[in-house]
């Protein structure tokens, strides 16, 4: 990771593998700022995500499929919070329904928001990188 920086975004950061990653981080030394999509998440987040000081992480409500407000909460970040060094594409849904029982609407949200949100956010932030020249962005899937 850029050591010039110990900013790193975390999409679904609220919940499962991006809370637990969020944590990890913050143990490190990381500050991060934790996206998710509810609020409930993001509330239940706020007492469950332990930094030695309060003021390394940070949430922030949004739709990894906005492109807007993924941009504005990536700005936001840099302007409160420091340049981002990294991220981490967590954020995700799926559907326990059998292959054939799958409707295309339902397989069209898992797509937009498994694979297009981690395009926007990665090159949001890929964006913001480049003029540092440094930067990691790590996307988990399933």
């Amino acid at each position: 990771m850029d050591k010039t920086s110990n900013v790193i975004v975390v999409t679904g950061g609220a919940s499962g593998i991006g809370q637990a990653l969020s944590q990890g981080l913050l143990h490190e030394g990381w500050k991060v700022l934790v996206l998710d999509l509810l609020e409930d998440r993001i509330a239940a987040a706020r007492k469950e995500l332990q930094a030695p000081d309060a003021q390394r992480v940070r949430f922030d409500a949004m739709d990894v499929t906005d492109e807007k407000a993924v941009h504005a909460a990536i700005d936001r970040c840099e302007a409160e919070f420091g340049p981002v060094a990294g991220l981490v594409n967590s954020a995700g849904v799926a559907a326990v329904v059998p292959f054939l029982d799958t409707e295309v609407a339902v397989f069209r949200k898992i797509l937009e928001v498994n694979v297009i949100g981690s395009f926007i956010v990665a090159r949001a932030v890929s964006l913001k990188m480049k003029t540092r020249g440094a930067g990691s962005i790590v996307n988990i899937s399933s």
